[in-house]
């Protein structure tokens, strides 16, 4: 499904659209010593996944390739991530 059809669902689009997003992804940054300033790319990943443009599965191998981490790490990362922002729409 993409952005575009969730945001026909009025909790959806709440949920979607809330600036909280921002500090969330912005303390997750933090806690995994990623810069704050970078915390964006979370937010364009994630809308990736939701649009099928990248593997629910691929978020990991994405995160180590363009934050520099090792695998556990962008595992950690990953699931962090989706916990806070695609685990919620599976609702």
């Amino acid at each position: 499904m993409q952005i575009k059809d969730l945001l026909e669902y009025h909790q959806t689009a709440e949920f979607l659209q809330n600036g909280d997003v921002y500090d969330a992804f912005s303390h997750i940054a933090k806690t995994h010593n990623i810069p704050e300033e970078r915390a964006e790319e979370f937010l364009d990943l994630t809308d990736a996944v939701i649009n099928s443009d990248v593997s629910l599965i691929d978020m990991p191998q994405v995160i180590a390739e363009a934050f520099g981490v090792d695998e556990k790490k962008a595992v950690q990362i990953a699931t962090d991530v989706a916990g806070y922002r695609l685990l919620p729409l599976a609702n």
